[in-house]
């Protein structure tokens, strides 16, 4: 429980500073461009959203979790032989908290091993994890939300303007302010922005468990360890986890495709046993050589 009230304690103070140092900025360019503001706005945070990825690993999240360079000399060594065959060289790699993800944007972009990885996953595991993560390193799926995040800035002030000046017309006299301008419509923004992200949500999420299926073939082309994988996500299953989302679940919470989804992949998916092309087979050199 105190290590759960620090950390949420550290990201509400997160959340909070970043806010007080951005509210302003609606307004700033409301004034300025009361026609073009949502474009100016948008076009201002997506910088701040990519310097906030690009910090989140190295002055963020070591706020409430220790992250270390990871000393498993055999372990480093298979990751570089891993990472080789995908043409990539030196992939940063540290261990801490309790996921294993890629993290990060150019300079701090790195793969993190959750702290005791070595204990919950057999040698065969590891090394789909690693290839799993390798996918989203080399093939640069963080980018891919910065991306997400810049269109949803774009659309997400644009609606805002569009339909905040839409309500602002038919209400007006009771709200007490006729331009949006008005520092008293920040409520009205913020209900916008907060419905038009609940609106988006479903597709981010859609997109989401695509990249992670997209991972976990990735993980399998380049290792071949089915059972492996397959048992992983077993695993999962039997500390409680729903097999399988619930449709309310699925389309507001669902960023990974469900176990029983992962399970059935991770059995079937197989093409190089007949000789099928492999989808990253441009990418990565395939193997069916396992972690000792």
């Amino acid at each position: 429980m105190p290590n759960w009230l620090t950390g949420e304690g550290v990201h509400i103070a997160v959340q909070l500073v970043a806010a007080s140092l951005l509210i302003w900025l609606p307004y700033r360019f409301i004034s300025r461009s009361p026609r073009r503001w949502w474009l100016y706005c948008a076009l201002a945070l997506i910088p701040v959203a990519f310097l906030a990825l690009v910090a989140l690993p190295v002055w963020v999240a070591p706020l409430t979790t220790t992250y270390k360079p990871l000393d498993d000399r055999a372990l480093e060594a298979r990751i570089e032989a891993l990472a080789a065959r995908c043409g990539v060289a030196n992939v940063p790699v540290f261990v801490g908290g309790n996921d294993t993800s890629v993290v990060g944007l150019g300079p701090t972009n790195r793969i993190v091993l959750q702290s005791n990885l070595a204990s919950v996953e057999t040698p065969d595991q590891i090394e789909f994890t690693i290839g799993h993560e390798l996918k989203h390193y080399v093939m640069g799926d963080n980018w891919k939300a910065l991306a997400i995040i810049a269109a949803f800035l774009l659309a997400g002030f644009w609606l805002t303007d569009r339909l905040g000046r839409a309500a602002i017309r038919r209400f007006s006299r009771r709200w007490g302010f006729s331009e949006i301008s008005d520092p008293a419509s920040l409520p009205l923004i913020v209900f916008l922005l907060t419905f038009i992200w609940l609106a988006i949500l479903p597709f981010f999420n859609l997109f989401a468990r695509h990249i992670e299926l997209e991972a976990d073939r990735f993980g399998l082309e380049l290792t071949h360890q089915n059972h492996a994988a397959a048992m992983i996500f077993a695993k999962d299953a039997q500390t409680g986890l729903a097999t399988d989302w619930d449709t309310f679940f699925l389309i507001f919470q669902g960023t990974h495709p469900s176990i029983a989804t992962r399970i059935k992949f991770a059995n079937d998916y197989r093409p190089w046993e007949q000789g099928a092309p492999l989808v990253y087979g441009n990418v990565c050199k395939s193997t069916t050589t396992g972690l000792p």
